[in-house]
């Protein structure tokens, strides 16, 4: 168990944290080779939006506008996830060269006339004497860092395009959003497994009153997720929205039959000397921990041949964390116990 548990922990330490869409599918399916085939003969289906905001006379001058074109020429360029942008102001094109649809006179004609289309008003809005001027780049799709490390560049880029104090440039659109979720969603499922473990251990420390116990009862639970999360890491399955709930849902599951023998155990000590003790517990719940964990472990294999791989992911991941729980409480919390000649009162 010491060997296994720190060959995982090598495994967790090359653990990536991220989701890839089209890697949820089988490459042969539908869904990855339509996206592939579109993205390189067509255009970009992953769409981030840069929204441009200020007074008129700024946002509409010819610098500004000369400002704007240099941006997305220069983003167009340096960044190979970008396949195109659309824009009112500039022609949709593949080429990295790119030139204005409407001249910044023609613009500025074309709004002081309000003879602008309506579908226009998607990406131009007019508020008083404040325009605020949407543009959509289209990419690749990528996996989630590579998006996140575009984004965080754009931001960089606006951030020293600055025109004037009175100008905001930012990023939106649901691209943005999704990965912001998935990222917060990451965090908040690793800050609340640290919150069950913490929990859990104070509810073992109440029903048994002993600090000794609490802590050998966190052994067999917190083993078996670290095993999981090794194999997550040599396997090369990535951390991401679907696998990252598998160690709060497995600790739920796992610590069950850690209560149920330690509650036998501590009978058990009132008479008899830990090892007979140990026996004592192995022999009246043994084979009821056996059945159950196999039964959680069957029930959840058969995820794994969905063809959805986050589906499948997630069940092979608690079928082993349910194995190796297993052996966990039956033989390494046994073991602790046995050679822990204070484990528990004697009364």
């Amino acid at each position: 168990i010491v060997a296994s548990f720190a060959l995982a922990l090598f495994g967790i330490y090359s653990i990536r944290a991220e989701s890839h869409i089209l890697e949820f599918f089988p490459d042969t399916h539908r869904v990855p080779t339509n996206y592939r085939a579109i993205e390189k003969n067509l255009m970009g289906l992953t769409p981030i939006d840069i929204v441009f905001s200020g007074p008129r006379d700024v946002l509409l001058s010819d610098k500004a506008l000369a400002s704007y074109k240099r941006f997305f020429s220069e983003v167009t360029k340096a960044e190979p996830m970008v396949r195109q942008l659309v824009s009112i102001l500039i022609e949709p094109t593949r080429q990295k060269q790119l030139e204005f649809v409407l001249t910044p006179e023609e613009l500025r004609e074309a709004i002081a006339s309000e003879e602008l289309p309506a579908a226009i008003g998607h990406f131009l809005v007019i508020d008083g004497n404040r325009i605020t001027l949407r543009s959509t780049l289209l990419t690749t799709t990528d996996s989630s860092n590579a998006v996140f490390g575009l984004i965080e560049r754009l931001r960089a880029r606006l951030a020293a395009n600055t025109l004037d104090s009175t100008v905001t440039g930012e990023i939106g659109g649901q691209t943005p959003l999704l990965i912001e979720g998935q990222v917060l969603l990451l965090r908040t499922q690793i800050e609340s497994f640290g919150i069950a473990l913490a929990v859990t251990a104070l509810v073992v420390f109440a029903g048994f009153r002993s600090v000794r116990i609490a802590l050998l009862a966190l052994l067999p639970n917190i083993v078996p997720i670290a095993l999981t999360l090794g194999f997550m890491g040599w396997a090369g399955i990535a951390l991401n929205t679907a696998t990252v709930t598998v160690a709060g849902i497995a600790l739920g599951l796992i610590v069950d039959d850690t209560i149920h023998f330690l509650y036998r155990y501590l009978n058990a000590r009132k008479t008899l000397q830990p090892p007979e003790a140990v026996g004592f517990a192995l022999f009246t719940m043994g084979k009821a921990a056996i059945v159950s964990s196999g039964a959680v472990a069957l029930g959840f294999a058969l995820f794994a041949f969905s063809p959805f791989r986050p589906t499948a992911y997630f069940g092979l991941l608690i079928a082993i964390t349910a194995i190796s729980a297993s052996i966990c409480d039956l033989v390494f919390l046994p073991a602790l116990l046995a050679r822990n000649q204070s484990s528990g009162p004697r009364v």
